[in-house]
């Protein structure tokens, strides 16, 4: 996407851009993983939730 600037723009304008913006980007609907809900059991699950809190843990050494 491409970025312009605008200069001088009154103040109520530029409030109103700002919200424009914000509803758009944040009110998009994504259905590419509609198919997978409620497809996983219990426990696979539980496996793929381990394998996520593991990726999260912050490995101390590298980040002194």
């Amino acid at each position: 996407m491409k970025e312009i600037t605008i200069r001088d723009v009154e103040p109520i304008l530029s409030k109103k851009l700002k919200e424009a913006v914000k509803e758009k980007e944040y009110t998009v609907l994504q259905h590419d993983l509609d198919h997978l809900f409620g497809r996983w059991t219990e426990k696979e699950f539980n496996q793929i939730q381990r394998k996520i809190d593991r990726e999260r843990k912050i490995d101390k050494e590298i980040w002194k």
